[in-house]
């Protein structure tokens, strides 16, 4: 690949709107900072505020009551797990636009002479 074509490519991303920008990066970011403190959230709150297997209660009532607690517990901890897989790919979208980007500048700074 020359100087040209790398030039000419970035032209052309730019022109065809395809172009990633520092502003979407700096969204998937912020998005990415948003899924970390959900799945925060979730797994602190599902630990703190939930009790764990077995529970038993003063009543058959109780005790069912509190199996279904249980059972949240494990659901919101695999929520946060999600959420915390779903985190690890926007970092990768992000630094693959970053990369985009970075190299969408570079390509540009080596304009070729007219």
């Amino acid at each position: 690949m020359t100087t040209n074509d790398a030039y000419d490519r970035a032209m052309l991303a730019i022109w065809s709107g395809t172009a990633a920008t520092p502003e979407q990066v700096s969204a998937v970011r912020s998005l990415r900072d948003d899924v970390r403190e959900l799945a925060e959230d979730l797994a602190v709150g599902a630990r703190t505020e939930l009790p764990e297997a077995p529970v038993e209660w003063c009543s058959p009532a109780g005790t069912a009551y509190a199996e279904v607690l249980v059972g949240l517990r494990e659901t919101l901890g695999s929520i946060a797990a999600e959420l915390v897989r779903a985190e690890g790919g926007l970092s990768s979208c992000a630094h693959a636009l970053q990369t985009r980007v970075d190299d969408l500048d570079a390509a540009l700074a080596m304009r070729p002479a007219s």
